[in-house]
């Protein structure tokens, strides 16, 4: 049996390289290739929008105001990948009522568009499943 590397398998927008789970808290490092996908614009937040209305809620420390609404139209991509990462742990159907979550995302490298995104989380398993389903949306976005 042989493996090929000649695999016609589409290359991802934002793809996480390094994760770890901490105590409370994920810690993602993500490579974004195309300089031309590391930010977002107001079309893909129109987009975000509508898939995640609440996500017009999240409080946030941006240096504009302390609404993440403010900055989404031209955020970083890898910022917005926390916020989906926080909104889909608030509606995962195993989180607390009350439940609260921060995170906090830095450009590691801008130019080879690599980021961290650190997020809390209530359960390991559900941060991972947000994780994985909120890269999954914005691969589908950024793709078309």
């Amino acid at each position: 049996m042989t493996c090929s590397s000649d695999m016609n398998v589409p290359a991802k927008s934002i793809s996480a390289t390094k994760i770890v789970v901490q105590d409370g808290r994920l810690v993602c490092e993500v490579v974004i290739p195309d300089p031309e996908k590391r930010y977002c614009t107001p079309g893909l937040a129109g987009r975000v929008r509508m898939v995640f209305p609440d996500i017009v809620k999240h409080a946030c420390v941006n240096g504009v105001s302390d609404r993440f609404v403010t900055v989404m139209d031209s955020t970083s991509v890898p910022h917005l990948l926390e916020h989906l990462m926080i909104d889909v742990q608030v509606h995962d159907d195993r989180a607390e009522t009350n439940a609260s979550f921060v995170g906090a995302t830095e450009w590691l490298n801008e130019s080879a568009g690599t980021a961290l995104v650190q997020v809390s989380f209530a359960d390991d398993l559900c941060a991972l499943q947000a994780l994985n389903e909120s890269l999954d949306f914005l691969n589908a976005e950024l793709s078309r």
